[in-house]
């Protein structure tokens, strides 16, 4: 994994290392060599736009929890006002899965699954598997009334208190349910993100940003 990651420092001199590169590259590299996983990890950055999540001013990182913050406000009101309610912002825990492409959360022998969707739809996958699993974990989220605990969960999918009433939760922490990632990866395509959508919500931000810049 270091080998890439200096390579693409020198290859890249202007994005150089960026944490969470690390997570990426060792998810590639599961299921490639290393001159496959770097020339991958390229394409992803100059192709797919995820150079921007990493550049100076994380402008990429912005424009997508920008877009994830607006589908939640569209999916789920109630979640919404809870997350308002503790003051948990969306840039908090979705980072988290932006600068890993979801390499956090998912275990590393499933990421083949996520990259090959990734590769067909680019963001647009990323937002409806986003949405997916915040859909599977609404209620369990809901009866969290603590911030650090929400923000725990939803950065990682894991739970710091074992309760009850966390089933999904507990489930990933005791290993006692196996959790079918390729089916959710699967029916995260079935989620009502389309791309005309991502794109008018690119485009308020984009001209939200335009009217408040100076």
């Amino acid at each position: 994994m270091e080998n890439v990651l200096l390579a693409y420092a020198k290859y890249d001199t202007q994005v150089g290392y960026v944490q969470g590169m690390n997570f990426v590259v060792a998810a590639l590299l599961y299921h490639c060599s290393e001159e496959i996983a770097f020339w991958l990890f390229v394409t992803l950055l100059e192709d797919y736009e995820i150079r921007d999540v990493y550049l100076t001013g994380l402008p990429g990182l912005y424009r997508h929890t920008h877009v994830i913050g607006s589908l939640l406000k569209r999916n789920f009101k109630e979640l919404t006002e809870h997350l308002s309610a503790h003051e948990v912002k969306i840039e908090v825990f979705a980072t988290h899965w932006i600068f890993t492409l979801f390499s956090c959360i998912l275990p590393i022998d499933e990421m083949g699954g996520f990259f090959d969707q990734f590769f067909d739809h680019s963001w647009l996958f990323f937002y409806r598997f986003a949405i997916h699993l915040i859909r599977m974990v609404e209620k369990e989220i809901l009866l969290v009334d603590e911030m650090s605990e929400i923000i725990a969960l939803l950065k990682t999918f894991k739970t710091i208190k074992i309760g009850e009433k966390l089933g999904f939760f507990r489930s990933l922490m005791s290993g006692t349910k196996i959790i079918n990632w390729q089916g959710i990866i699967s029916d995260s395509n079935k989620e009502n993100v389309t791309s005309e959508l991502v794109r008018k919500l690119i485009s308020e931000y984009i001209n939200k940003r335009n009217i408040l810049s100076p």
